[in-house]
This record gives C-alpha cells, sequence and structure tokens, in this order.
C-alpha cells in the first residue's frame, strides 16, 4: 500500500450543527438577569429555533427527538424534564433492568431512567434558580442522545417496546446504491490496509487506522438505528486502555468489524439508513479554538514523524485528528469544509505526498484566528 485511504463524501454533506449563538447569548444574558423563564426559552432556540413555535403549549413544551418527545414543564418554580424511552416487554426483562441500572450509575450524569407502570423514561428536575445555559444544554443533550442510543439496543437484543417510531426521510434509490456500495468499499480498503501496517509490524498505527474508519463509516454515512450504536461501540472499545496489547486490540475490533458486516446484508444495512428529526445534534458545537485544541496533540506528533520521514504514522495522526474531531464534535462551517477539503486532495496520494499536504492544511487551521 503506497498511497494515501481514498476519500468518501458525506451522503449528508456538511454535518455542522445549526445552532445560533446569538440564542446561547441571550440565554447567558437572561440568566445573569434573573429573567429566567427567557433562558429556558433561549436554551431553546439553540438548540433549535423553531421548536418554541411548532410545540410550545403555554409554560410546556413536548419536543420529539427520534423516537423519544422532550417533555419540559415549568412546575411551581421547577423544570421539569421527562422523555419516554421504551415500554418493557413481555418476556424476560431483568437483563433489560440490569442494564438501565448499569447506565444510571455509570452512564447518566444528570438525568436518570425511571419506571414507572412498565414504562421507562428519563427524568430530571432543578429549582428554576439552578437553570444555568450549560447545565440545561448539558440536561437535554444527555437524554435525546443516550436515548437515541440505547432505544435500538433495548428493541433489537432486550425485547423493549418502542413509545414511538421517528419521524424520518429516506435516501433517494440512488444515494441508497451508492451507501451500500461506499460501506463495503472502505470496510474492504481497511482490510488492505491493515493487512500492510501488520507486515511491516505497526500494530499502534493500524489501530488508529482501524477506530479511524469506524469514525470515517459514521461521517461518511450518517448511519442511525443499531447499526449506528454497533459502530460507536467498537469506536469506543478501540479508545479504552486497558491489559491487551495494540496487536490484540486491533485482532478484536477487526473480528467486530467483519461480524457487524456478516450481520448487515443489503437490506438490513439501508433499514438503518435514513435522516431522523433530531431536537439537538448529536455532535457538540465547538468554537475554533476549541478545534485547535482538540487537534493540536495529534498535529503536533504528526509534525514529529513527518519530519523523521515516517510518512504512513503522520499521516494516520492527522486523519485520526482529523475524525475524531468530524465523529465527535461540529465545528464551525469553515473549518469542516477545510478539513473536508483536505482529506479529499490527499486521497490516493502517495504517502510522503499526503503527510506533508495534509500537515499543510491541518497547519492552516491551526492558524485560523476567526
Amino acid at each position: 500500500m503506497k498511497v494515501a485511504p481514498k476519500y468518501y463524501k458525506p451522503i449528508l454533506g456538511n454535518l455542522s450543527a445549526k445552532n445560533d449563538a446569538k440564542y446561547w447569548n441571550k440565554a447567558v444574558e437572561y440568566y445573569e438577569k434573573g429573567r429566567l423563564r427567557d433562558t429556558l426559552h433561549n436554551i431553546i432556540n439553540y438548540c433549535d429555533p423553531y421548536a418554541l413555535k411548532r410545540f410550545r403549549d403555554s409554560d410546556q413544551i413536548a419536543i420529539p427527538h427520534g423516537s423519544t418527545v422532550l417533555n419540559v414543564a415549568i412546575r411551581e418554580g421547577y423544570i421539569q424534564i421527562i422523555a419516554p424511552f421504551v415500554r418493557l416487554g413481555d418476556g424476560n426483562m431483568t437483563p433489560l433492568l440490569r442494564q438501565i441500572n448499569e447506565i444510571n450509575f455509570s452512564v447518566l450524569t444528570t438525568s436518570q431512567i425511571q419506571l414507572h407502570n412498565n414504562e421507562l423514561f428519563f427524568y430530571y428536575q432543578t429549582p428554576m434558580e439552578a437553570c444555568e445555559p450549560s447545565k440545561i444544554y448539558d440536561v437535554f443533550h444527555e437524554i435525546c442522545i443516550q436515548a437515541d442510543y440505547y432505544d435500538d439496543i433495548f428493541v433489537e437484543e432486550l425485547g423493549a417496546e418502542r413509545f414511538r417510531e421517528p419521524e424520518v426521510r429516506h435516501f433517494s434509490k440512488g444515494q441508497q446504491k451508492t451507501l451500500w456500495k461506499d460501506f463495503n468499499d472502505i470496510i474492504k480498503e481497511l482490510d488492505a490496509y491493515i493487512d500492510y501496517l501488520r507486515d511491516e509490524r505497526s500494530f499502534a498505527v493500524a489501530l488508529d487506522a482501524a477506530v479511524m474508519t469506524l469514525m470515517k463509516l459514521d461521517c461518511v454515512l450518517a448511519p442511525q438505528g443499531k447499526l449506528r450504536s454497533d459502530i460507536e461501540k467498537q469506536i469506543s472499545s478501540g479508545l479504552q486502555k486497558g491489559q491487551l496489547s495494540d496487536a490484540e486490540k486491533l485482532t478484536e475490533i477487526m473480528d467486530a468489524l467483519h461480524k457487524l458486516r456478516s450481520e448487515y446484508d443489503e437490506a438490513r444495512f439501508q433499514k438503518a439508513m435514513y435522516i431522523p428529526s433530531f431536537f439537538i445534534s448529536v455532535r457538540t458545537p465547538v468554537a475554533l479554538a476549541r478545534v485547535q485544541e482538540i487537534l493540536r496533540n495529534d498535529y503536533t506528533n504528526a509534525e514529529k514523524e513527518i519530519a523523521h520521514d515516517r510518512f504512513v504514522s503522520g499521516f494516520y495522526y492527522l486523519a485520526f485528528g482529523i475524525y475524531n474531531l468530524l465523529y465527535r464534535y461540529s465545528p464551525p462551517v469553515k473549518v469542516e469544509e477545510a478539513l473536508n477539503h483536505a482529506l479529499k486532495k490527499v486521497s490516493g496520494k502517495k504517502w510522503p505526498e499526503a503527510a506533508r499536504n495534509l500537515h499543510g492544511f491541518v497547519q492552516k487551521v491551526m492558524l485560523m484566528t476567526k
């Protein structure tokens, strides 16, 4: 393998969240002035400027997000947030309830999942005086993202039932064909690079390449449902520090990826390909300074590798940093466009050219001031 991996255009194009900073600034201003209802309303507007107009009823608002509904109400001086999750099925629900306990204690940091009349729901309540914007945004984000992540797992693997089907838009036949082809081609290409890097005994680089490619699948395909949960699970596994060596962890991830590929024929794959209606972006919005902070470590390591003519590892430091950013966060539009342009320009180039040029593109982002 003498050239860098191929670039694949994200099916949804620009993934940046459409948050309008003016609403966030208003929320902060109103909170400092003690105008707490206005604070809450502008936090909601920051997430979706149309939500209040479409879903508000007096001091209550019911905002759809995927298969859940975020019910936000002001009652007796408290903000109460309730979001239905799943219903218990007719079978043995003990494994599901054990999983709920684990999520409550090890995943959730603001809300909790509660059980009432065989129905599971996310719950959060706080005094109005405590509705600091970052805190309430974090609650919205946690509930929406975790509900969307776990509902498919609980339905498909643990026998739960949905409260509601999500509102979705479907891709065209041509787009579906492209998605299926890209899914297979990206995995096939990764296999070739892993074989090459294993032969070179570059297990740490190979592990980065595998995790980066999982992030790439998420960015390019924008999968939903259990497929997205399965991909996220393997990304988390690949990034966890443990007792396994890089070579052992690489084998574990590649075996899981091949198993995943075998489980998804085209029909099942296409069921996970749709555009959901979301209130809040799965990717956290970040400003330019935070983007530069996120990229800095991989950028610095790549610079050292390239200086010593280690172009393959230098390239993967940079590519991993970019896909890690785009997978987790929503950077400013100009940054996302610049990074996708960079990846496209070095696609299929020989390692020295690809590494040096990608470093140059990322350097421009690191030197941006606005």
